[in-house]
């Protein structure tokens, strides 16, 4: 299944997405749709996603904006960690944080992240896609 017109405005709106990696269960993460994919912090003193050190492909699962239940669409998703100083993470980690709610200690969030953490860019069939990374 491709990205839908109603899939994307759900990704957008949602606080928290659906995330499991490889072949694991899905996780209730916050996240922020971005340039046309899924961005995601975790690791460190942030959420816990098993897999995200390895993961490759995972599957996003699209819920009705409210809904604690139901689904519009899982959807497969190619996973990829956006490396501190490239041009992703340069993009990237200001659109987080600007999101990131409840962060303790804001100030150095970007470096804390770079240190401890991972940001994974989750791309989605029929979302656009980039090249760098």
């Amino acid at each position: 299944m491709t990205l839908q017109p109603g899939h994307e405005e759900a990704l957008r709106r949602a606080g928290v997405v659906w995330v499991g990696l490889e072949d694991r269960p899905p996780k209730a993460v916050w996240h922020v749709w971005h340039d046309h994919a899924v961005l995601v912090v975790v690791g460190g003193s942030e959420q816990d996603l098993p897999g995200a050190s390895t993961a490759v492909r995972g599957v996003v699962v699209v819920r009705p904006r409210g809904a604690l239940s139901g689904r519009l669409a899982d959807l497969p998703a190619a996973v990829s960690r956006l490396v501190p100083g490239s041009a992703a993470w340069e993009t990237a980690v200001p659109v987080l944080a600007a999101a990131r709610l409840n962060a303790t200690g804001t100030d150095g969030l970007a470096e804390r992240w770079a240190s401890e953490s991972l940001v994974l860019r989750l791309d989605l069939p029929g979302a656009g896609g980039r090249t760098d990374g």
